[in-house]
Formats: structure tokens, C-alpha cells, sequence
């Protein structure tokens, strides 16, 4: 039954119909509580109806069920990262922790509040994680140059942003950043 309410929400967001897909979606959870996808749909939903406090519960309720599901965890954070509530984001990060030693994407997450909040050896070590899991993102490399330059370590904070200018992807803006950075180390 969970299954058939999950397709109805489809079927009523395929035809922009959100509110009868909210009420099918939170069918589906209340009798599939472990249905994953349709936990994440719904708190997607809420999110975009500006409804952050039921948003919130339904993350909750997915966290404290599956904390080894990354991405409740996740999209939870980074929505109070939007809101300027940075204790509370770490808090969630740190309630899966344990499940995320090897998801680059979550460690770096976890960095970046955690340097938002000027506690830089703990991003730096972060950065670090995510960096051995994916040399690729060169926004990982710029925060570890900016943490490894806030903790006095200019020489290291100048090998990471020279990583990250070489890392593929990297916007306009950051290169320009990094770019100035590196002038200002070198002089």
C-alpha cells in the first residue's frame, strides 16, 4: 500500500498537483516508515511549500529511524546552514557520524559548517577526509587553504590552493579567490 500512495504522489507532482501529493507521500511514511524516498520527497515538498517545522520533524523521524540513510542527514544540515543555524547543523551532522566515514560529500559538509563557525583544526582534519575519499573538488581544496591559513599554516594552506587551482570544475570566482590568495601568501 505505501508503494501505491508513493506512485499516486508522482503521478499528482507529474500534473504540479503538490498538496495531493504531500498527503500521499505522508501516507506512504506512516505506513512504510523506512521508505526512504518518499521521506526525502516529502521533505523536499515541505521545504519548497515553506513549511520548515514539518520539513523538519519528517527528517527527524527518518534520522532517528535510519541513521545510516546520509541523505536526511544531509539535506537537514544544509537547510539550517541556509538559516544561519550552525550549532544545529553540526549537531545533526554529528548525530550519523558514524555512518559517514567514507561519504566525501557528508565530511566536507561537516568541514564547512565547522570552519563557518571558526573551529578550523576541526575542518582542516575534515577537508582532509573528503579530500582522501575525492582529490577532484577544488572547493574542498579551497576550504582546506582557508582553515590550514586561519591555523598559521601558511605553507600548507599555498600547496592546498594550488590543488585546488589545478582541480577541474572550479568556478570563475574561486579561482579569482584563490589566485589572490596565493599572491598574499607569496608577498
Amino acid at each position: 500500500r505505501a508503494e501505491s500512495h508513493y506512485q499516486r504522489a508522482l503521478d499528482y507532482l507529474q500534473a504540479s498537483r503538490i498538496d495531493p501529493a504531500i498527503a500521499e507521500l505522508r501516507d506512504a511514511v506512516r505506513l512504510q516508515a523506512d521508505m526512504h524516498m518518499a521521506r526525502e520527497l516529502l521533505a523536499n515538498l515541505y521545504l519548497r511549500r515553506g513549511r520548515e517545522a514539518e520539513a523538519f520533524m519528517v527528517l527527524e523521524a527518518g534520522i532517528d529511524a535510519s541513521p545510516e540513510y546520509l541523505p536526511f542527514a544531509k539535506m537537514y544540515a544544509r537547510t539550517l546552514v541556509e538559516r544561519g543555524q550552525l550549532p544545529a547543523a553540526k549537531q545533526v551532522l554529528e548525530s550519523s557520524l558514524l555512518y559517514a566515514g567514507n561519504d566525501a560529500d557528508y565530511q566536507a559538509l561537516l568541514a564547512a559548517v565547522e570552519q563557518r563557525r571558526g573551529e578550523h583544526a576541526g575542518a582542516g582534519s575534515r577537508y582532509m577526509r573528503a579530500l582522501e575519499l575525492n582529490k577532484q573538488q577544488g572547493a574542498w581544496w579551497v576550504g582546506m587553504g582557508i582553515s590550514l591559513e586561519a591555523l598559521g599554516r601558511t605553507a600548507e594552506a599555498g600547496q592546498a590552493y594550488k590543488a585546488a587551482r589545478v582541480s577541474p570544475g572550479l568556478s570563475a570566482e574561486l579561482v579569482a579567490y584563490v589566485e589572490a590568495r596565493l599572491k598574499r601568501l607569496d608577498s
